[in-house]
């Protein structure tokens, strides 16, 4: 459903929970591009730790940063390590909504004048590609912090 040429599409900033949204499957796409958690790969003794940074253009809420970690304690003795960094940045809150296929706000003036704001869902836009995302390795960088602990 496209808007009516009376309605106008609205550049609203994402919600916490739509930004929940876009993290999530960012991480699951890291989770899969990962060889080492393919199904016939077992592990007896492991452990990870995830760290979460968000900044924001938001005055109130400019940075936040939280770790959880899981499996054994880390460091693990002889262990070989792997860590990849994910980072995305955007610019317009709608092309990121468009990319995930989120719905858009739409605001369109009623018969009787009011105006409201109606969520307007259109199917994923490949053609926008991954955006702003890089992906590096930091397995190097993470060993050397764990053999610090």
């Amino acid at each position: 459903m496209s808007p009516a040429t009376s309605d106008k599409v609205v550049n609203t900033a994402l919600s916490g929970s739509e930004m929940k949204q876009l993290i999530l499957a960012d991480f699951e796409r890291l989770l899969a591009n990962d060889g080492s958690l393919t199904p016939y790969v077992a592990y007896g003794r492991g452990g990870w730790r995830i760290v979460f940074t968000l900044q924001t253009g938001n005055a109130r809420t400019p940075e936040v940063t939280s770790t959880i970690e899981g499996g054994e304690k880390l460091p693990i003795e002889d262990a070989i390590t792997t860590a990849t960094e994910l980072e995305r940045t955007f610019d317009s809150p709608n092309e990121e909504r468009l990319r995930a296929g989120m719905p858009i706000p739409v605001r369109s003036k009623e018969l009787d004048g009011t105006v409201v704001t109606k969520m307007v869902s259109y199917p994923a836009d490949e053609t926008l590609g991954e955006g702003k995302v890089t992906t590096k390795d930091v397995s190097e960088r993470e060993a050397k912090k764990l053999r610090t602990i």
